[in-house]
């Protein structure tokens, strides 16, 4: 059975949270090979782990090691993401250290993957860009996949929500300036809050307060991607 028919009898999980890579949700994703686990209790205090899904997929996932393999064997890597029909915005990869295989399958049309401007069509081919540039999807119709093949970083939990703060001129942790802006600047804004666990795809109204308040995101403002 080849990699296709594998996918068409895939039943994907539903994501919520991964608002970033997804304009509508939720979407039809998972992860495959060793994740970031965060360090949370539940999985016993590790930063990093097998996947879930590498046991409930156990065909899928050999069949993409072995296919990565037959096309570079010197490629390594340490995590394979799995998207159906995701038209991702504008965006960098925040857990991405960088070298990354990507390729599309399936019965579609359009689909190119767009980086930093440049368009390539992946479908049926592997490409290899770097995540950490700007890139998005181009508009498809039809059932798409993609699959991406990348090391994460593996980052440490993301500090405490309580001590950040939106001022005017930027956002703020322990009264620390981590990223300063202007309004509307929603490009840069999404990779920086969604490093810190903030999940959004709209840029965010500053409050006259100058305090955080997580019940009152703001999402008026259109994206804008420089």
């Amino acid at each position: 059975m080849d990699t296709l028919e594998i996918l068409n009898k895939t039943i994907f999980p539903r994501c919520y949270s991964r608002k970033n890579i997804a304009r509508e949700a939720p979407s039809e994703m998972f992860c495959l090979g060793t994740v970031n686990y965060r360090g949370q209790k539940t999985l016993g205090g590790k930063t990093k782990g097998d996947s879930k899904w590498n046991i409930v997929y156990p065909e899928l996932y050999e069949q993409l090691k072995r296919t990565i393999y037959e096309f570079d064997p010197n490629f390594t890597y340490t995590t394979i993401q799995i998207n159906k029909n995701i038209t991702s915005p504008p965006h960098v990869d925040k857990n991405n250290v960088g070298p990354s295989y990507i390729i599309a399958l399936g019965d579609y049309e359009g689909g190119d993957l767009i980086v930093e401007g440049k368009s390539d069509n992946i479908k049926n081919k592997f490409f290899k860009f770097d995540g950490k540039k700007g890139h998005w999807t181009a508009p498809f119709v039809g059932t798409r996949y993609s699959i991406i093949f990348f090391t994460h970083t593996f980052k440490p939990p993301n500090p405490s929500l309580r001590y950040l703060e939106v001022k005017e001129d930027g956002l703020y942790n322990r009264n620390v300036l981590i990223k300063s802006y202007l309004p509307g600047e929603a490009f840069s804004l999404c990779s920086e809050y969604d490093n810190l666990g903030i999940r959004f795809d709209t840029a965010l109204e500053p409050y006259e307060n100058s305090q955080m308040n997580f019940h009152r995101l703001i999402a008026r403002i259109p994206v804008r991607f420089h």
